[in-house]
């Protein structure tokens, strides 16, 4: 969980405020899509393995401009959000944060848990799948069925670390 106040209110604005437009949530009354996005955001940050990486100006610390949410489920990359402001958009930026968080862009198995035009950019150069299930509370001891992908066959457990090596 974020420990700032001003951070986690830039969290949840920008991620209600930018995933709103996108189809199907466009068609919602915004007061009730607001309520219940803040609600799955709630969910998601108070996991214990879930991540928030703020993107910020390395001169000053401010302003920020973006975040990436995610967690790692054994070898694979749990893409809860990523957001950039328009101007920081096609900069490399959002494959720089993934690649802080430890995935290896076309080796890294990645699931995205919410779909945005901007994930549908970046799916084929990173191979990423959606399932959309993933950004809900989890069930049955902790595990999710993610697929055959690169390997995880079927159910993955909880494990919070990336993987290592080459």
């Amino acid at each position: 969980m974020m420990k700032e106040d001003e951070d986690e209110g830039f969290v949840y604005r920008h991620w209600i405020d930018s995933l709103r437009p996108q189809p199907p949530y466009r068609h919602m009354r915004y007061g009730e899509f607001s309520r219940q996005q803040r609600k799955v955001i709630e969910e998601l940050l108070d996991r214990p393995h879930v991540e928030v990486m703020l993107a910020v100006e390395q001169k000053c610390g401010e302003p920020k401009f973006g975040f990436i949410c995610y967690e790692w489920r054994g070898p694979i990359l749990i893409l809860h959000y990523i957001y950039l402001r328009d101007l920081y958009r096609r900069k490399r930026i959002a494959t720089r944060l993934l690649q802080f968080a430890g995935a290896r862009l076309g080796k890294t198995p990645i699931v995205a848990s919410t779909w945005t035009k901007q994930i549908s950019y970046y799916e084929d150069r990173w191979n990423i799948q959606f399932n959309y299930f993933l950004a809900w509370r989890r069930t049955d001891a902790h595990h999710t069925d993610l697929g055959d992908r690169q390997g995880a066959g079927g159910n993955v457990a909880d494990d919070p670390k990336p993987p290592s090596g080459g």
